[in-house]
């Protein structure tokens, strides 16, 4: 017996919205249960030699110069005046990120008072994605923790943090803390890769589910489900 319309269109509407659902939450859910399992080791200084400025921005067009210290603060510049923001640019990428598990970023400055970091993506500050506004009472030491959310995009993005403070010079250092020994083969970015997998094969069976050629009465199957059910309770009662 071929499958009526009604069933046909409610199969078409509950596989499709499966699919759907699938699509959008199976790679944001594995890259953060990923970051979870990851967590306990993720304590660690990772990617000091990637940590490093690279340029220092004013606005979409000024460019601030800065010197390189020997001290704790291993870059130090002054505020143009007027202005009282500044787009760092680090060389880390989202790429190094993903692979060392990086929970969170850690800024030191020579500042002690109150202030603003902003975390965000880029290359300048024309291009500057911020993800999220960080206050700080103090400004000696702010940390920034990431989400795996953040870290899903253009891989070859740099890290870039916007820091407002009211001091005229200031020193900075930035330190990210990962994953030291588990990072290639144990982290949020292999579990974006089973998601993209684990995704692709349950869109594939949902559109074949989904096919409107073919007939598949669901309600007969809600059916047989609910008699195979009655008859374990039937079998449990006796």
């Amino acid at each position: 017996m071929s499958e009526k319309g009604k069933s046909k269109g409610q199969r078409l509407f509950i596989f499709a919205f499966a699919a759907v659902i699938v699509a959008l939450v199976m790679v944001p859910v594995a890259a953060s249960i990923g970051s979870s399992l990851a967590a306990p080791f993720d304590n660690s200084v990772v990617l000091s030699g990637q940590s490093g400025v690279t340029s220092i921005w004013a606005n979409d067009t000024y460019q601030i110069p800065f010197t390189q210290n020997t001290t704790s603060h291993a870059y130090e510049f002054s505020y143009p005046a007027t202005y009282y923001s500044a787009y760092l640019v680090t060389n880390l990428t989202v790429e190094e990120l993903q692979a060392y598990s990086v929970g969170s970023l850690v800024l030191d400055t020579s500042d002690s008072g109150a202030g603003n970091v902003t975390f965000g993506l880029g290359t300048n500050a024309a291009t500057f994605t911020p993800y999220a506004l960080v206050p700080a009472s103090k400004m000696s030491s702010v940390t920034i923790a990431l989400s795996p959310a953040w870290l899903l995009g253009n891989q070859s993005e740099h890290v870039m943090l916007e820091v407002a403070t009211s001091v005229v010079t200031l020193s900075v250092s930035v330190a990210a803390h990962g994953n030291t020994g588990l990072s290639s083969w144990f982290g949020p970015a292999l579990a974006e890769n089973v998601g993209y997998i684990l995704g692709g094969i349950a869109i594939f069976g949902f559109g074949l589910l989904a096919m409107p050629w073919a007939d598949i009465d669901i309600r007969k199957i809600r059916g047989t489900a609910s008699m195979l059910t009655r008859r374990r309770a039937t079998r449990r009662s006796r």
